[in-house]
């Protein structure tokens, strides 16, 4: 039965009005409404139980409050409430801390104790804590990018639970209770092409030509001009050659930023231009250009087997084309393992479950799911969790959505062959701290001050009892008579 707290005070969902989304790569949330006359605050910590058990905690995101007409104050106040998990405390705190040869056990609990004080938050189990990490420089990221990158170094999943713990676990250990035709209300399967491909191409950045020795640019020197074109945009500095004699490297400069200097060339650009004081190049001499450029990346990764799979089925070719583009791969090899990992990734039409049933599921594990009315015995990999007020009376439903592991040869095989990564993190960086300084400062001196008598108006002038502006007092009060 349905049960919720806010800031430590029961409370009734209104009927139908509870809903509960947990989801594998997001926030889980909740929202319902409520009467009472009660104030509710932002940010109120709020528990919601099925009976004894724990299905939500975090916190109020946001609430909107209605009045309602007919009764009293006190019965007619409507709070229609959005939690957010305990997870978004990770958003809002920052790290600033390096770590060198230490253990993930060593580094989360520090980030917990001295970056997270005060939430309340515990370390629970972590997996393989024991292994090191290198290098970990944190330069003021957050909470969830530390635990994040902790994550792609370690292969480690982290999640602050409803309880408001930690834990860092192998998702190939996450599993949870078989499903089957008799535990459940209703199971569907799903497939779909959406997001199918069998061929990809990359558009991807530019990536360095090898040498170009001793090209000759255009136009050939003529007297005039002064700027010089070869085919790629310059990568790197050029060496040039005037009349088969170099140029010095100190003599060459980037275009735009350094002067003084005879020849200027700029990244990107195809031009090399002669400084403006120097005397042109004329017919009879000639220059010649080495360098690295800059060419754009286009490859391809196809799948044929997979093509001639689809051909059987629907006719014609079978092939499904799609292109993403990538500028920041500047390589050859690393554009192919991007198109190879998106062939990977979408190279099958995936297999979808949704079902229905009065227990307890959590986004991110997986789960054994055997059917004998729709055929299937295969792990799926919980990727959704709604819960909802099913009668309106705090029945609870639980609709749950899971993505096949069948094209990757299930998913513990897959979490399983996930390989640490030997990374280094943000080496480079400075890492700055910032603390509060206060000092106390007096200053001591002497000044003179000077008291003068207070002036006062004189007996003898203006305003006075006997004189006036343009006459006497007398000859005006005549006037006015």
């Amino acid at each position: 039965m349905l049960s919720l707290t806010i800031g430590g005070v029961s409370y009734s969902a209104m009927g139908g009005t509870l809903n509960i989304n947990d989801n594998i790569n997001a926030r889980s949330t909740a929202s319902f409404s409520i009467m009472t006359g009660d104030s509710i605050q932002a940010g109120q910590e709020v528990l919601i139980y099925d009976d004894a058990t724990l299905i939500f905690g975090g916190t109020i995101e946001t609430y909107r409050l209605t009045y309602l007409q007919g009764g009293t104050e006190t019965s007619r106040r409507k709070w229609d409430i959005s939690c957010v998990d305990f997870n978004q405390i990770g958003d809002r705190r920052r790290v600033a801390a390096s770590y060198v040869g230490q253990s993930v056990t060593t580094i989360v609990t520090d980030i917990v104790t001295n970056f997270m004080a005060g939430e309340g938050i515990t370390v629970g189990t972590i997996t393989e804590g024991s292994t090191i990490i290198e290098q970990a420089v944190f330069n003021y990221l957050t909470v969830t990018e530390a635990l994040d990158y902790i994550r792609d170094v370690t292969a480690l999943n982290w999640n602050i639970g409803y309880n408001k713990v930690l834990t860092l676990f192998k998702r190939e250990d996450n599993l949870d209770l078989e499903i089957n035709d008799g535990n459940c209300f209703t199971i569907t399967l799903e497939e779909t092409r959406h997001d199918y491909r069998n061929e990809q191409l990359i558009r991807a950045g530019d990536s360095t030509t090898e040498v170009q020795v001793d090209e000759v640019p255009s136009p050939k020197p003529d007297g005039e001009s002064k700027v010089f074109t070869v085919r790629f945009p310059l990568a790197t500095k050029p060496g040039i050659k005037i009349n088969s004699v170099s140029v010095p490297s100190g003599d060459i400069g980037i275009l735009g930023l350094d002067v003084n200097k005879e020849w200027y060339w700029q990244k990107g650009s195809k031009n090399i231009t002669q400084d403006l004081t120097d005397t042109n190049l004329t017919s009879s001499d000639t220059i010649e250009i080495s360098y690295q450029g800059l060419k754009p990346i286009i490859v391809r990764a196809d799948n044929p087997a997979a093509q001639n799979s689809r051909a059987l089925i629907e006719g014609g070719t079978g092939i499904y084309t799609e292109i993403e583009s990538q500028p920041s791969i500047d390589t050859k090899t690393g554009a192919l393992e991007f198109a190879n990992g998106l062939l990977q990734k979408y190279g099958e039409i995936p297999r979808k479950v949704s079902v229905t049933l009065d227990s307890k599921r959590t986004a991110g594990t997986i789960v054994q799911v055997q059917s004998d009315n729709l055929g299937i015995n295969e792990d799926f990999l919980v990727t959704n969790v709604s819960i909802y007020d099913f009668d309106g009376c705090g029945t609870l439903r639980y609709n749950v959505t899971g993505d096949s592991g069948e094209d990757v040869g299930t998913w513990i095989d897959f979490f399983r062959n996930l390989k640490p990564k030997d990374l280094i993190i943000r080496d480079n960086e400075v890492l700055v701290l910032l603390q509060v300084i206060t000092e106390t400062s007096g200053w001591t001196g002497t000044t003179n001050i000077k008291v003068s008598d207070a002036l006062y108006p004189s007996n003898s002038l203006y305003p006075s009892n006997t004189l006036y502006p343009n006459g006497n007092l007398q000859e005006e009060y005549n006037v006015f008579d």
